[in-house]
């Protein structure tokens, strides 16, 4: 099985350190959660790209278990691209111009 490449869009990485701060202001228990969901998350990703909900022709979208948070990504060839990271209940389909 090959091995897939994971890039982050800039402003989907900036959202995740936002996310990251303010979860951190809280608790940095909490903030710790926080990281360990997304990193199960991203690789879970990597393991099974294709397997979270299809939002749109080429999107996927994979919720995080615990945080009201998800990624949207796309996959081409054997790269994964995240394009955002954001809370699911706020601006939903802001990111949907990012490549």
């Amino acid at each position: 099985m090959s091995e897939y490449h994971l890039s982050i869009h800039d402003s989907a990485r900036q959202e995740l350190l936002e996310a990251v701060a303010y979860f951190n202001e809280k608790s940095g228990e909490l903030a710790q959660s926080f990281l360990d969901e997304i990193k199960e998350s991203l690789d879970l990703i990597k393991q099974f790209p294709k397997h979270s909900t299809q939002v749109k022709r080429t999107i996927r979208r994979n919720l995080l278990v615990r945080f009201p948070y998800a990624f949207f990504y796309t996959v081409t060839g054997f790269e994964i691209r995240i394009l955002a990271f954001g809370h699911t209940r706020r601006r939903p389909f802001y990111w949907q111009n990012r490549t």
